[in-house]
C-alpha cells in the first residue's frame, strides 16, 4: 500500500497522491528500503573512520616501539620526549632575592603556613614586594600574575593581591602585599611563577620568574 505522509492514509499502488489532501504518496516498502541502505552506509562509514584511524596508529607506534627496544629506552619516555621537546632551563630563584623586568621588581620576602580547612587543604601565605621602576607612569599589578605550583604540576591561584584583586603603584614606589593560596596539605615543592605586568598594558607578558617556595 501507498502511504500518505501527511494524512497517514493508506491507498492502492495505483494511486499516486492522497485523495484528502493531495500530498504525493509514499510506497512503505521503498521507505523501509531506503532507511536500511542509508544506515548500511552509515555502518561502512564508521568502520572505514576507524579503520583508518587503526591505521594511522600502527604507523606511527609500530616505529616508535622498534625504536624503543633498540635504544633501550622506555616507550613512554619517547613518546613524551617526542610530544613535548626539552626547552632550555628556567632559573629558580630563592627567598629575598629580587628579580626585574624594565618596569617592575620582585622581591619574594617571606612565606607561612596558615590554618587547615575542613577539605583536607590548608592556606599559605606568601609576602611580595614590588616596586616600580617607572618615573611616568603606575603599574597595575593582579593577583593573576602570581601562580603558585606544586611539585606533582597542580597549579594555585591566589584570592587576591594584599586585600584587592589588582593593585595600583605609583611612579618609582615600593610596596608589600601579602598573597594567600588554599593548597593541599601535603602539597610540596612549591614554586611561584611571577608574570611581570608592564605601564604600557595591564596584562602580563613575557615568561614568568620562577620562586621556590618551600
Amino acid at each position: 500500500m501507498n502511504i500518505c505522509p501527511k494524512c497517514g492514509l493508506r491507498y492502492p499502488y495505483s494511486l499516486k497522491n492522497c485523495l484528502e489532501c493531495g500530498t504525493r504518496l509514499v510506497n512503505n516498502k521503498d521507505e523501509a528500503t531506503k532507511k536500511r541502505a542509508l544506515g548500511l552506509v552509515r555502518k561502512i562509514g564508521i568502520i572505514s573512520l576507524m579503520g583508518g584511524s587503526l591505521f594511522c596508529a600502527f604507523l606511527v607506534i609500530v616505529p616508535l616501539l622498534h625504536l624503543s627496544m633498540v635504544a633501550g629506552q622506555d616507550f613512554s619516555t619517547i613518546v613524551n620526549t617526542i610530544q613535548s621537546p626539552p626547552g632550555p632551563p628556567v632559573p629558580e630563584f630563592k627567598l629575598n632575592q629580587t628579580v626585574r623586568s624594565a618596569d617592575l621588581e620582585v622581591t619574594v620576602v617571606r612565606t607561612r603556613e596558615g590554618n587547615n580547612v575542613l577539605n583536607a587543604n590548608r592556606f599559605f601565605f606568601i609576602t611580595v614586594s614590588l616596586h616600580n621602576l617607572r618615573q611616568d607612569a603606575p603599574i597595575q599589578a593582579s593577583g593573576s600574575d602570581f601562580i603558585l605550583t606544586d611539585g606533582d604540576g597542580h597549579t594555585y591561584y591566589t584570592y587576591g593581591l594584599g586585600n584587592s584583586i589588582a593593585q595600583d603603584l605609583p611612579p618609582l614606589a615600593s610596596q608589600s602585599y601579602e598573597l594567600e593560596y588554599e593548597i593541599p596539605r601535603n602539597a610540596a615543592g612549591l614554586v611561584l611563577a611571577v608574570y611581570f605586568p608592564r605601564a604600557t598594558q595591564d596584562s602580563a607578558t613575557g615568561p614568568p620568574a620562577l620562586f621556590a617556595v618551600s
